[in-house]
């Protein structure tokens, strides 16, 4: 999974930062946000550049709002992201609302001198996407990481045109379900499926203003297998038993255990994958061959019935 760091102002830009979050997610990926930070156009700018080179790729969005210029600089908070993933060799996937596009007056600077110039360095800088809503905005979005990840990341990502984020680009394709107290072993197993070529969901971190049917039962209404991690902490977890629940009644749920636990008497007819000893970066444990067979066959089901 990779991890996007998204930059633009913010007030001007809510909704459509909303829509592009939750794109990222439904391919399974990471994002990294400045919601994080706070509600503002001003979140610290050093906690931020810190953020961003840590990261894979930078999506910048951009319509008629220059932003904060902090104290002491003579760029914006999203100017300096950008030159600053420029810097170090960031892949920047670049949108800007169409001139065209309908947007509201308060949105737009007073003096449209300082966006005009900086619009028109990207243009002469970078190949850029047009958008002019919030659900166009996520679906290239969308479409592009999901072109760029397939290649393996290993060529500038594109940007091409899209119409919907669920028609062009298919939701994660495992579902990973866990305790919060196990969220370490939970992103290993994570990383690990990922290295089978599979989308997975599975960070629960979820920004200011969203709620998890947003995210999480969207994910999961998506996915094609649902992976449990049985642990005393999640064997007690309302959410976790809903999510096995889900995956069972539907014929997709691929459990392994990751502690030594009684599983809930209705999900011990499912066979269960035993990750006990299992470490991230080591040869694969015959538990996490099955594990990883497991998910396969409900891949394959999938496909077959799709």
């Amino acid at each position: 999974m990779a991890r996007i760091f998204i930059s633009s102002t913010f007030q001007d830009l809510r909704n459509h930062r909303e829509a592009v979050y939750k794109a990222i997610r439904h391919l399974g990926h990471q994002s990294v946000a400045m919601e994080s930070y706070a509600a503002s156009d001003m979140p610290p700018v050093d906690a931020s550049l810190a953020d961003l080179r840590n990261s894979d790729v930078l999506v910048g969005i951009v319509a008629w709002r220059y932003g904060y210029i902090p104290a002491g600089l003579d760029r914006s908070i999203t100017d300096l992201e950008i030159q600053a993933a420029r810097a170090a060799h960031i892949p920047c996937l670049l949108f800007l609302v169409r001139d065209d596009a309908s947007w509201p007056m308060e949105f737009i600077d007073r003096d449209t001198t300082r966006i005009r110039e900086f619009r028109n360095s990207l243009l002469r800088d970078f190949v850029v996407g047009w958008f002019a809503s919030p659900d166009e905005l996520a679906a290239q979005v969308a479409q592009a990481v999901h072109n760029w990840t397939a290649r393996g990341a290993i060529e500038p990502p594109q940007i091409p045109p899209a119409e919907s984020v669920s028609e062009i680009v298919p939701g994660p394709e495992v579902f990973l379900s866990y305790a919060h107290e196990d969220v370490a072993f939970a992103e290993a197993v994570a990383e690990r499926l990922v290295q089978q070529k599979w989308s997975v969901f599975w960070d629960r971190q979820i920004p200011v203003g969203l709620t998890w049917d947003d995210i999480v039962e969207e994910a999961l209404d998506s996915a094609k297998c649902v992976v449990v991690l049985w642990s005393p902490a999640s064997r007690d977890s309302e959410w976790v038993r809903i999510e096995a629940n889900e995956g069972a009644a539907r014929h997709i749920l691929a459990p392994a255990l990751i502690a030594n636990v009684k599983i809930p008497l209705r999900f011990r007819r499912i066979q269960a994958a035993d990750l006990v000893g299992w470490i991230h970066g080591m040869a694969d444990t015959s538990g996490m061959k099955t594990l990883i067979a497991a998910v396969e066959r409900c891949l394959t089901t999938s496909r077959t019935v799709a």
